[in-house]
Formats: C-alpha cells, sequence, structure tokens
C-alpha cells in the first residue's frame, strides 16, 4: 500500500529509536546536552542516519493530509539544523513548529504511533510491534505466544509465576506446578491455572479471557481485593475449556459463555475471523495488526456488519475488502498512515 519506491523498513528497535528523537526534535525545547546526545546517537552508526531518514520521509509524506482535511504544516526537523552551540534551541523552536488545522487526527495519529512505545519499552519484559508475533519460552517451562501489539512482564518467584498483561493479546501454555501457582493479571484481576492452557485478551478496557485446555479460574487481584482469612471478597469464577469471560476494570464478571476456541485464537494462524462484526469494531481489529494507524473519513453512515475470514499477512486485501463493503476509498498517505473515506 503505497510502499512502492520506498527503502526497506528499518528494525522495530531501531524505528523507536529515530521516532524518540525526531519527536524530540519537533518538541523544540531539547537541551544542549540533549541535543549532543542526539548528534552521538546519529553519528554511531550509519544505521542511525538511516532509520532516522526513514522517519523523515514518512513525516514529510504525511501532508498530502491536506488536501483530504484542509491545510495542515507538519514540520519535520533536519538533524543537520540542529544548532549544538551558540543560542540552542531558538532557531530550531523557530523551524520546528508543528501547526495542527486537523488537531484531533494529527493528535490521534502521534498518540498510537509515539505514547505508549516507549513507556511499554522500559516496563515490559517482551513485546511485539504492530503486525509482529512471537513465541517466548518462560523460566519454568511454560510458553507464551504473544499476538500483534502486545506487551508482558515477567515476574517468577519459588511461591508464584506471575505474568503481567500490559497490553495486547497472549497464548498461554502452561507447565504443571501446585506450588507455584500461575498467574496472568491485567485490568485488576488475575487469571489463575495450573497446567492449563487459555489466551487473555486486554482491549478497549475490556479483558476476555479463553480457555483451550483444562480449566481456570479468574478472581480481583491485589491484597485489598481480599477479604477476611484473605479469602477473596469475590467469588472466584471457573472457565472450562472452549468457554470464555469477560470482564472490565471495576466491573463485574459477565457470565460464562460456550465459544469457539478455535475461531477465537484464529490469530495463531494468521487469520482474522469477524462474524456480523459493526464496521468500526471491523476497522479497529484490523487497526491492531497495521503498523501505524487506519484513519475513516466519512460523513456516510457505516453501518453494513462485517463478515469474513481475512489474513493478517495481507491487510491491503482486508482493508479493501472492507471499505468497498461501505462504499469507501482507500488512501495510503504513508506506510504508517491508511485513510478510508
Amino acid at each position: 500500500m503505497g510502499t512502492e519506491g520506498r527503502t526497506p523498513q528499518p528494525p522495530h528497535a531501531l524505528r523507536d529509536e529515530a521516532r524518540h528523537w525526531l519527536v524530540r526534535l519537533t518538541a523544540g525545547d531539547m537541551s544542549v546536552q540533549e541535543q549532543a546526545r542526539f548528534q552521538r546517537w546519529l553519528d554511531a552508526s550509519p544505521s542511525h542516519k538511516e532509520a532516522f531518514a526513514y522517519e523523515q520521509a514518512t513525516w514529510r509524506q504525511v501532508e498530502s493530509l491536506k488536501h483530504l482535511m484542509g491545510p495542515t504544516t507538519w514540520a519535520v526537523p533536519d538533524p543537520d539544523d540542529v544548532s549544538l552551540a551558540g543560542e540552542p534551541g531558538r532557531r530550531m523552536r523557530a523551524r520546528r513548529r508543528v501547526v495542527f488545522a486537523g488537531l484531533a487526527l494529527a493528535a490521534s495519529l502521534l498518540a498510537a504511533l509515539f505514547a505508549g512505545d516507549a513507556w511499554l519499552a522500559l516496563i515490559s519484559d517482551y513485546r511485539t510491534a504492530s503486525g509482529e508475533q512471537i513465541r517466548v519460552s518462560l523460566p519454568d517451562g511454560s510458553t507464551a505466544y504473544l499476538n500483534t501489539a502486545t506487551a508482558i512482564g515477567v515476574d517468577y518467584t519459588p511461591r508464584e509465576r506471575r505474568i503481567e498483561l500490559l497490553s495486547g493479546e497472549a497464548y498461554f501454555v502452561v507447565a504443571r506446578n501446585a506450588e507455584a501457582p500461575f498467574s496472568v493479571r491485567s485490568q485488576g484481576r488475575l487469571t489463575r491455572a495450573v497446567g492449563t492452557a487459555f489466551a487473555v485478551h486486554d482491549a478497549n478496557g475490556k479483558v476476555s479471557v479463553t480457555v483451550t485446555e483444562g480449566k481456570i479460574e479468574v478472581v480481583p487481584a491485589g491484597a485489598a481485593a481480599k477479604g477476611p482469612g484473605g479469602r477473596p471478597q469475590t467469588p472466584a469464577v471457573q472457565v472450562s475449556a472452549d468457554h470464555q469471560v469477560i470482564y472490565a476494570r471495576g466491573g463485574a464478571i459477565a457470565p460464562v459463555r460456550a465459544v469457539d476456541a478455535k475461531a477465537a485464537l484464529a490469530w495463531r494462524t494468521g487469520k482474522i475471523i469477524m462474524d456480523e462484526l459493526p464496521f468500526d469494531d471491523a476497522i479497529a481489529e484490523l487497526d491492531r495488526y497495521f503498523p501505524g494507524r487506519i484513519v475513516v473519513i466519512s460523513t456516510a453512515a457505516l453501518d453494513i456488519p462485517v463478515s469474513g475470514v481475512f489474513s493478517a499477512r495481507s491487510l491491503d486485501s482486508a482493508i479493501g475488502t472492507l471499505a468497498a463493503m461501505q462504499g469507501l476509498r482507500v488512501r495510503s498517505v504513508t506506510p504508517y498512515l491508511v485513510i478510508l473515506y
């Protein structure tokens, strides 16, 4: 989608660093010391310069948004213009103002691309980029399969095996160890298991737990959720194979329901299954796998439910199909931004 003629994308970790420096330069308030650190990073390797040039090119292409949204100026900093001596920051601030006429779209785009990445990189032990899936061998012999845009923290002690699902979706195949319970924490609750397999998906403030083997129980997390004798104030909810439970932070756990666990975890085979999904939800699902944002700009009613099986490896086709169903056109602005209008 619009990537013809572009150089290959740098590695994900290097793109993260380049984006960080691009944002810092754009802000226009870097100190002399920070400017010097940026220059050292830039000069450390040709790959750093290539990654930064790639991000510059990406954001310069975003100027084409002006033809869809009206006048919008995106100032993209040039590292050659960084003042490392004399009057630090003055010329940089003057040349690197970013004026957002389409403020809502610009803010959501920047937030999606930049805001969470740096924080998750600091607090997670394992994470995936958009469209990436990995297999993680945990210290006890258990296995975690991380879906797109997922981050987890791992905290093991002799008496407890604790996983923190920080974002996204993960499937766990748990090694049996009755002396050290295995649990996954997400949105204020724990999913506990011994020798079983299940998936936990955190999206839009709601968590779904889907069991494929054995049984699990969902309980409140933390000492504050416990009553006299250390027992949970809220009874544990047990979920068996081919069943699912959904809860939100601070809310009650929905009734356990039977599901097709194989279909619910179709992402493990590279498939995205949609069954009468509202269009907005369908776009949000594809957006999880897209390395940027899919933005819909339309005043028409987009109310045709979406059903079908799509490939996570062929997002161009999936986006085009969903757009055609609603009578929309597709415009690829950059590798990180697709507009439906």
